[in-house]
């Protein structure tokens, strides 16, 4: 497969590549270095190339499975993150020149996400219909598990203040989570779908942090407001101090029953509509089961733990 660069700076309507690199396997994912003339392709092989030179200058791989995913760390910038079809994502440094860590999942990592601001943490979307958020220092389990598609999760994108996560998935919708520090798991904070909207393949959080950006299967690129109640426009001083206390007020009588109920309002298509009856009445038939086991004096059963059963083993 052959990889070209072109340049940016022409109006020509026939450019040519100003150089290309040629390898000997197909190309899945590519990813730039932030701060060097480095990039680095998924394929057969992870490989690091340098914009000078037309062969890799690196070459790594674990178990000779083919890799979908690669991504630079945007702060540790020779720290890749790779996902394999094997259902692994493997950590790789380039500086040193070797693997680091591989954790086993229990389904297949779809797409893969650095952290802006925190270097050690990344988000893995899975075919599972959830998102899982590790640590880099303790692959064991997951930090904070995103539970609330209906279909199996194929892109994301963090925010650049890192406390956010725009997510696509098959069940036609875009999610928006806030991932707080501490807690297990994330907070659906927006839902973002039409009737027309098809599985959504790729999502991107634009670097302003004003709008959301989803490419779906009806052929049609779409422009969200990262946040939906906020205007767009200037605000004078009076309407930014009414938006604020506003704000204010929402956020101390959020614990009221009949504020809760109107902030998790949403307008949702059938299909999803669907979803979630199912996923109640799963919820509603295991907890009567578990009443019964414990009326009868039996040990009441737990719910699965997702952060502990979505990692099967983790391989220094």
């Amino acid at each position: 497969s052959t990889q070209s660069t072109w340049g940016s700076a022409t109006r020509e309507t026939n450019m040519k590549p100003t150089a290309e690199f040629l390898g000997e396997h197909g190309f899945d994912c590519l990813s730039y270095h932030r701060h060097e003339s480095k990039f680095a392709t998924a394929g057969q092989d992870l490989l690091i190339w340098d914009i000078n030179r037309t062969r890799p200058i690196h070459t790594f791989n674990w178990d000779d499975d083919l890799i979908n995913v690669c991504k630079y760390n945007l702060s540790e910038t020779h720290l890749l993150g790779c996902c394999f079809r094997d259902r692994s994502v493997c950590l790789f440094d380039s500086r040193a020149q070797t693997a680091l860590q591989k954790v086993v999942l229990a389904n297949r990592c779809n797409a893969f996400c650095w952290n802006p601001m925190n270097p050690a943490e990344f988000a893995c979307a899975s075919d599972d219909t959830n998102t899982y958020i590790f640590d880099c220092r303790n692959l064991g389990k997951a930090k904070t598990v995103l539970n609330g598609h209906g279909a199996a999760v194929v892109s994301l994108d963090y925010s650049p203040t890192g406390r956010e996560l725009v997510t696509g998935s098959f069940d036609k919708s875009a999610r928006l989570w806030s991932v707080v520090h501490g807690h297990t798991m994330g907070v659906e904070r927006d839902i973002y779908t039409t009737k027309r909207m098809q599985r959504v393949w790729c999502v991107s959080w634009m670097l302003d942090n004003t709008f959301v950006l989803t490419g779906s299967d009806d052929c049609n690129l779409r422009l969200w407001k990262a946040y939906a109640h906020k205007p767009l426009k200037k605000l004078s001083n009076k309407e930014a101090q009414t938006l604020e206390y506003n704000e204010k007020l929402k956020d101390r009588y959020k614990a009221f029953p009949e504020i809760r109920r109107i902030a998790r309002q949403r307008p949702l298509p059938k299909h999803i509509q669907k979803i979630n009856r199912t996923r109640k009445v799963a919820n509603r038939t295991f907890n009567d089961r578990a009443d019964r086991a414990q009326a009868a004096g039996q040990k009441r059963p737990q719910k699965p733990s997702f952060r502990r059963e979505a990692v099967l083993r983790v391989v220094e």
